[in-house]
């Protein structure tokens, strides 16, 4: 239930949030990880019903658990959106525009028949932009949203590199998950980067990404372009590629047990933040 609803990618959205909100010092609040779980929810689930499709391939017990609680999804994922637009409305004028904005780039994006807006056509014709614009929108609502609603003084070079740090992490999540969903895309046409490349290739890929990543979590600090408790962070990196790697060796199979741990790194980075800070 928890992965057929999106509950699981709402409440890792929730705990990025609190891992980066630490990250730049900023935490405290708890209206930011509940804005971006629901914006995720709504998301993530409102573009679902864009892709039941492949989904019916790559993994039909979901689709189908989608398809027979469809108008219960719909009706939980516009008042997730609701909420988090009132969540936003509560921090500022623009923190509300902001989530706004996203909300009707994230639901014409998803669209198969999208308004006649150039830029969003293009956009969507690059293959693996949709993963990209995924990861803008968590980057959005885990980091900017944060620092948008801040009165407290904060180093440029913090939230900047917070910023690529989880528009990365989310980026190779989602390139995961496209690996899982590999056959159902290319069947139905999609041209996410799995596809394009192939799964050895992404995965490949993914390793060298993360092991950038890790790189930075440890260097960055000793710059002063990033606090110490990045340090503390680096764990949960570690533990994604450890995930990429056991999924490669065929140890650890596609399903929802690869899926949980996929969503826990998030969970866990929250949990190293907390004992960092």
């Amino acid at each position: 239930f928890l992965l057929a609803s999106n509950m699981a990618v709402s409440l890792a959205a929730g705990l990025l949030t609190v891992a980066a909100s630490r990250l730049l010092g900023v935490a405290g609040d708890p209206r930011y990880p509940l804005l971006a779980a629901g914006y995720i929810l709504a998301m993530h689930n409102l573009n679902r019903f864009q892709q039941i499709r492949a989904k019916q391939i790559s993994d039909p017990v979901k689709a189908y658990f989608v398809q027979r609680h469809r108008n219960v999804l719909l009706g939980l994922s516009f008042a997730a959106l609701a909420g988090a637009v009132l969540l936003a409305a509560s921090l500022g004028v623009l923190p509300l525009l902001t989530v706004l904005a996203i909300s009707a780039l994230g639901m014409m994006y998803g669209m198969e028949k999208a308004p006649d807006i150039p830029l969003v056509g293009r956009l969507k014709g690059i293959p693996g932009s949709k993963t990209a614009a995924i990861a803008l929108a968590w980057a959005v609502v885990a980091v900017l949203l944060p620092v948008l609603g801040s009165h407290e003084p904060l180093l440029p070079s913090h939230i900047g590199w917070t910023l690529a740090l989880v528009f990365v992490l989310v980026f190779v999540r989602c390139a995961l998950f496209d690996v899982l969903d590999i056959h159902g895309d290319r069947l139905v046409g999609r041209e996410t980067l799995p596809v394009l490349l192939g799964e050895a290739k992404m995965l490949a890929l993914v390793h060298k990404v993360l092991a950038v990543v890790l790189l930075l979590f440890v260097l960055l600090p000793f710059a002063g372009w990033l606090p110490t408790l990045a340090w503390w962070l680096a764990p949960a990196v570690l533990m994604m590629d450890l995930l990429a790697r056991l999924y490669e060796r065929k140890k650890l199979p596609p399903g929802p047990r690869f899926e949980l741990f996929l969503e826990g790194v998030f969970a866990l980075m929250a949990l190293l933040a907390w004992l960092g800070s």
